[in-house]
């Protein structure tokens, strides 16, 4: 079975797992299923920075980042603060104890707060999204835009890839890719976002679709340049023909806080 066999069957077997846990799990559930890829990510992340030669300080962020994703699981702002700003002086006093020189204790120490940063308080985003009303739908929602996207993207590119995009981090992105891949997230944000809420605009619609897609391409272009300092084709290999589940996601961890930001600065649905 080649790659792009391997990679169309998971995501058939893990769609209908995926999709019970959103719409008929509880917000436990959910939140302890974000959490629970927070530290998937979170290891895929750390033996990313190890293969680059920087060995963070993974049981301190992992611990962290998971006090991070439980107050966004209160949905608490002052207590998401409060912990990003604990983790950042815990961080900082760290090196004070450790038995190495500064020199080696400070790359590690930014590797760490980039992967608390990176992982958790984005993915966190998620959480805050499903407490909203109608969250259920708006998960869908965003997932569709960043699968479309995807698919749009991937078969765009392969069937009229031409223009190179970024060469030097990922060779086999196009510019035409690129552009199918918005399309794509803008048809999908007007079609879903109809059946989310007959009122929605479809103008409206286009938009958050085209800002949702372009940071989901921005965060696969991220993780790639991660992936080619680092020396490594997958973030890991958890997921057969699409590589580790940060490979899978890397789109919706960059788009999900996008996506809250603009839902919270005015009444789409």
């Amino acid at each position: 079975m080649n790659n792009h066999s391997k990679r169309v069957l998971t995501s058939i077997l893990l769609l209908p797992l995926l999709l019970l846990i959103i719409c008929f799990g509880s917000d436990a559930i959910f939140n302890i299923f974000i959490a629970i890829c927070i530290l998937i990510c979170m290891k895929e992340f750390y033996s990313l920075m190890e293969a680059g030669g920087v060995i963070c300080f993974e049981l301190l962020g992992t611990l962290l980042g998971i006090g991070l994703a439980i107050a966004f699981m209160f949905r608490k702002s002052e207590w998401i603060f409060l912990a990003l700003t604990s983790s950042a002086l815990i961080m900082f006093l760290r090196p004070l104890f450790s038995s190495s020189d500064l020199s080696g204790s400070i790359p590690k120490l930014g590797g760490t707060v980039l992967g608390v940063l990176y992982i958790p308080w984005m993915m966190g985003f998620l959480i805050l999204i499903r407490g909203l009303n109608r969250g259920i739908g708006l998960i869908i929602y965003l997932l569709a835009i960043i699968w479309a996207d995807d698919i749009l993207a991937y078969y765009t590119g392969r069937l009229l890839g031409k223009h190179p995009l970024c060469p030097r981090i990922s060779p086999k992105k196009t510019v035409e890719g690129m552009m199918g891949g918005l399309i794509g997230s803008m048809l999908a944000a007007m079609v879903f976002g109809k059946l989310l809420a007959k009122e929605a605009s479809i103008f409206t619609s286009a938009i958050i679709g085209l800002s949702v897609g372009s940071f989901g391409q921005l965060g696969d272009l991220c993780e790639s340049v991660l992936k080619r300092w680092a020396g490594a084709k997958e973030s890991g290999a958890i997921l057969p023909g699409h590589g580790g589940l940060l490979d899978r996601i890397d789109g919706l961890i960059f788009s999900a806080p996008v996506f809250y930001f603009i839902l919270s600065c005015g009444r789409f649905f």
